[in-house]
């Protein structure tokens, strides 16, 4: 078998493009494996807005009332908001528990990070 340095050329960037999708296509199936094991709509949360001393809004604390097996530990960002804008943010883990703040704020709402 005789091939010439042009196919054989061909043949090898044949052979890498299919790796890269093959590379792409696990990435992206890891990508989505985490988001599909936790329902979002079956964590039970509330939090807390009450006033503070200068008589402005504040959302006080987050509590994760009943976290599915699936959802624990799932890494999350909450986000307090004042009319509609993030004004600030907490890093926190999924959990039976709560996130304590003072923060100028009328809203929050968590979103999982990654």
């Amino acid at each position: 078998m005789n091939l010439n340095l042009g196919a054989r050329a061909g043949w090898a960037l044949s052979l890498v493009g299919l790796a890269g999708a093959g590379l792409f296509a696990s990435w992206q199936s890891g990508q989505l494996l985490p988001a599909a094991a936790c329902d979002q709509t079956s964590v039970v949360w509330t939090y807390d807005v009450g006033q503070a001393a200068d008589g402005s809004t504040q959302v006080r604390g987050v509590r994760f009332e009943d976290v599915p097996a699936a959802c624990a530990a799932t890494p999350v960002q909450v986000q307090f908001r004042s009319d509609g804008e993030v004004v600030d943010t907490q890093l926190t883990t999924l959990g039976e528990g709560e996130v304590l703040a003072s923060v100028p704020a009328d809203a929050a709402l968590w979103v999982p990070v990654g």
